[in-house]
This record gives C-alpha cells, structure tokens and sequence, in this order.
C-alpha cells in the first residue's frame, strides 16, 4: 500500500510533464511486476508451508497407526481447513477413521483420494476392501483382480489376502473345496508378500501382526512384534501378543517368563492371573511353578479359569488325581450354577484327554448334576465309549447328538459338527464305509456335502495341515473360551455349550487365535 500510495504522489506532481509521464508509467509498471511477484512469492512459500504441514501431519499419524494409538493418529491429523489437502493425507484419514470404527467418514475420504489420484492402487485397494468388510461380494473379486496388476504393491498385497480368504471361505459355503484350497494358498501368498515389504505399510504394522498370528506364522509374527516392542518395549499388549507368539514356537519357558513379568505389572489382579495362568499351564513342571499356582489359586479361589488351568498343568505333569481334587474342593466352594458347571466340563474333559476313560465316567456320574445339557452328556459317553474301543456305540451315540442338534437351539447345535467330525475319524479309523450314507443323512446334508472317508496317512494329513493354520494361543485345546480376561490371547474355560476338544488333541496345545 505505500508503494502504491507512492506512485500517486508522483503522477500528481508530474501530471503536467510529459518527459515525467513516462517516468511516472515506468514506475507504475516496475512496482506493479514487484508487487505481483512479492505476492507470488508469498502465495508460493504459504502453500510450500501447508503442504510441509500436510506431510509433516501424515508422518506424525502414520506413527501412531504403527502403535495402535489411533486417536492420537486422528488428533494428529487435525487442520483448520483441508479443502487442499493431498489424496495420501485423505488415505491416511480414512485408515484412521475405520480403526476408530468411523466407517462413513472413512468411506468419504477414500473416495476423495481416489478422486484425486485415480490411478493410485492402494486407494482403490482400500476402499474395495471396506466395500468388501460391508459384504459387498463383488468387492472380493476386485480385489483380486487388483492384485494381478498392482501384487508388489504392499497394502494391495495386504488388502488381497483379505479378498482371498473371503473367496476361499465363500467357495467352501458352494461345496467347492479344490477351489476354496487355491485361494487359501493364494492368500498366504498375498500375505508373505505384505510382511516380507513392511517397512512400506507402518500404519498396518498392528494389523498385520494379527493377520500373521491368525494365520499361523509364528516366526513372521515374532519379526513383527519385536519390531514394534523396539518403538514401544512399555506396550502390555505388544508384550501380552508376543506372549503368544512365543507360546506357538514352543518357546514355552520364555513365555512363562514374559507372562509373569505382565502379571506383576498389572499388580497381579484378577485378569492378569487369569492371563498368567493360562500360560502357565503349558509350561513344564517344576517346584517354583507349583507354588505361583497355588498362590493364585489362594489369591483368588472362586476363579474357574485359574482353577482350570491348574488343573490342566497338574494333569500334563501326570498328576491327574491331583487335579481331580483342585477341581472338586473349586466346585464345592463355587456357588454359580455356570461357573460350576464349567468346572464339571473340565474335570470330565481332562481323563479323556489322557486316555482315562475309567476316571472319564466316574466324574461324568459324580457331577451329571451339575450338566444342564442332555447332548453334552451324550457327547461325553460317546468320548468314552470311542477310548473302550467301542467304535460301533459310539458312532451311534455321535450320529444321535446329530440328529438332535439338527433342529436345536442354542449351544446345543454346536456339538453338530464336533460330533460329525468325531464320525469321520472313527469311521476312517476303523473303514465303516458302510455307515456312510447314514451319517449323511442324519445331517440333512446334499451329496455334493458329502464327509469324505480318508486313509489313516490322509488323516493325519489332515491333522497337520490343521494344525500348521492354527494361530498360536495360550490356551490348551480342553479349554477354549468365551471371553478374553487380558487381551490378546483366549484364557476363559468352556460352558457346557463350549465346542468340544476334537479327537486325539493334545491337551495343553494352543487351539484358536483371538
């Protein structure tokens, strides 16, 4: 403004003057071109500065995505105005807005990234896959068609194997397994290729992690976890994770150190006792161990989880009477018609894990009372019939728990399965072939549903592969569970409405995953 009030000074004092006039737009022409380009060079530096801010904000809240502090990620993310802000700072948003379970918003600002950089894989990629989450099925073959174009790209690699294992698990509801195994292998792939370039994804490091442990890669788990412990060796629920982890190496003594460490940072309460037991009790036996346990038990004697699994610990170290009696003093003391009957569950599982039908049906009669469903004692008599060698009762016995549950309600539906699953194996053990089509009939199942009948070797093909996709966890396979006393790993005991171990499980082996 004084520049220009400058230059009217001057064209008043020589408007008279010619040789002045050309002076005076001369003037007026130099100080126009410097203040238009004064003013370039501030519009210029303003927008170099926001666009800094805006990659500044982006590097900020990818840091806080690594550690799954999503809030702060949002927070980290806050601008006065971002009418002008770069399709990567919308991607990182919308990642934001669905950890935090804000879906629409998420949704928005993908879609406006994509607007603004249509060709950027990873920006369709991340919105097929929320299309896919809210089963939209056409998603999932875009996914994977997205994938053949852009498979080194890491977060397309990561959103496929989400694509492929919906494929598989669809192509498995259509009766179409050979299919539904191809996107099963396809999917690991996808997910090998996402870990081997993390270091291009950190704001999907936690999801990873989760898939890699649902997946049931221990040593591509224990990579990522330890990366993330380096950038927060404080964080409960890394350690807690890594707990696990190492419980599906086998690294059972390590983990039992870890757990312990967590148990008395949490001033050993109710939740971490429950934790640290669960992992305890895969441990080997050793005087120091028995003690904490019976510490626990002392500290906290109306928790069937700890209980539980002292008695699993108790059991794996050969002293089943031992465990017998925890369980029985736990019952007597326990005043919840659940909780007790959850104890009784236990107590009748733990025999028939070790081969001890005898001790099986003793507690079976000594605590029927305290099993409110008629199927689950079924499935227990045909448990012990199948260890008497009594394959043709117990088959039958398996068949009338699915016949049964066929029109049930409730947790008794879900011994259909287990029970099916027992029929395959003895009938495979045992080449009853001839019991086949009875088995499916019961189930009410079409041919194309048919249970196939394998070889022992095909049997135990089976069982390692099944094992080999089990995620690691803490709990052994005679308790699964219904809650989560300390995120991540399952540590509750099973009701009577619990599915039931399958046959030959080793008691003690991690089962499930989160």
């Amino acid at each position: 403004m004084r520049v220009l009030s400058s230059i009217l000074q001057i064209c008043e004092a020589d408007r008279f003057s010619s040789r002045r006039g050309v002076a005076r737009w001369i003037v007026i022409v130099a100080a126009t071109v410097v203040l238009i380009g004064v003013c370039s060079l501030w519009y210029w530096l303003s927008a170099l500065n926001r666009q800094k801010m805006f990659v500044e904000q982006i590097h900020e809240a990818r840091k806080h995505l690594q550690l799954s502090s999503n809030q702060a990620a949002l927070e980290s993310l806050s601008v006065a105005s971002d009418t002008d802000a770069p399709p990567e700072f919308r991607y990182v948003k919308a990642v934001t807005l669905d950890r935090l379970m804000r879906y629409e918003p998420a949704h928005a600002e993908i879609r406006r990234a994509i607007t603004a950089a249509p060709d950027d894989p990873k920006y369709k990629g991340l919105e097929l896959k929320f299309r896919m989450l809210a089963r939209e099925r056409s998603a999932v073959d875009q996914l994977i068609e997205l994938n053949r174009d852009y498979a080194s790209t890491a977060a397309v690699a990561l959103f496929a194997a989400y694509g492929f294992k919906a494929k598989a698990i669809l192509l498995e509801q259509e009766g179409n397994p050979k299919a539904a195994e191809y996107h099963h292998q396809r999917k690991q792939q996808t997910l090998d290729t996402a870990i081997t370039m993390a270091a291009d994804i950190p704001e999907f490091h936690p999801e990873l992690l989760t898939f890699a442990i649902r997946e049931g890669l221990p040593n591509e788990s224990l990579g990522l976890v330890d990366g993330l412990l380096k950038l927060d060796p404080e964080s409960i629920s890394l350690r807690s994770k890594k707990v696990r982890v190492l419980v599906a190496l086998k690294q059972i003594d390590e983990a039992a150190r870890l757990a312990e460490v967590l148990y008395t940072e949490t001033d050993e309460n109710l939740q971490g006792a429950e934790y640290f037991a669960s992992v305890l009790s895969q441990a080997t036996e050793n005087a120091y161990r028995d003690e904490l346990f019976e510490k626990m038990i002392d500290r906290f004697p109306l928790s069937t989880i700890v209980v539980s699994k002292h008695a699993v610990y108790l059991t794996r170290s050969g002293r089943l009477p031992q465990a017998q009696k925890q369980l029985d003093d736990a019952i007597a003391r326990q005043t919840d018609k659940e909780e007790r009957e959850s104890l009784a569950f236990v107590s009748i599982t733990l025999p028939l894990e070790v081969n001890a039908p005898s001790v099986a049906e003793e507690y079976l009669r000594k605590h029927r009372k305290y099993l409110q469903d008629d199927l689950l004692v079924d499935f227990f008599e045909a448990r012990i019939l199948y260890l008497r060698k009594q394959y043709g009762e117990s088959v039958r016995k398996m068949m009338h728990i699915v016949k049964a549950s066929k029109d049930a309600e409730g947790g008794s539906r879900m011994f259909a399965t287990e029970a099916l699953t027992w029929v395959r194996r003895i009938l495979a053990e045992q080449v009853m072939t001839n019991q086949l089509d009875e088995v499916i009939e019961a189930t009410g199942q079409s041919s194309g549903a048919r249970v196939k009948i394998a070889t022992k070797d095909q049997i135990q093909a089976e069982k390692e592969k099944k094992e080999k996709s089990k995620g690691p966890d803490v709990t052994p396979a005679v308790l699964s569970s219904k809650s989560e006393p300390m995120p991540p790993p399952e540590t509750d005991v099973p009701s009577s409405s619990s599915v039931a171990p399958a046959p030959n499980a080793v008691e003690g082996e991690p089962e499930t995953v989160e």
